[in-house]
């Protein structure tokens, strides 16, 4: 908007294609790259699922804890209910 309303006409119109031209084509290609790597990424957790033999896994989880560290939380948990 800028260099078109302060060029002089015939110069604006030509001096603002080159600007259209690149904000529209330079996001284009980065989004169908974000969103072929999120796919990417989508397939990979899914096979690790089927090859784990039906084991439950937390995909989103940061940390798992195992199962003496489920059973003391529960436990604590109860003792707090109780007071």
């Amino acid at each position: 908007m800028i260099i078109y309303y302060s060029v002089p006409q015939p110069y604006a119109t030509k001096g603002i294609v080159v600007p259209l031209i690149v904000a529209l084509l330079t996001a284009k290609p980065f989004w169908v790259i974000y969103i072929i790597r999120n796919r990417i990424i989508k397939y990979k957790k899914s096979k690790e699922l089927e090859n784990n033999n039906g084991d439950i896994i937390l995909v989103d989880e940061k940390h798992s804890l195992n199962n003496e560290e489920n059973n003391e939380k529960e436990n604590n948990t109860k003792v707090v209910q109780k007071l």
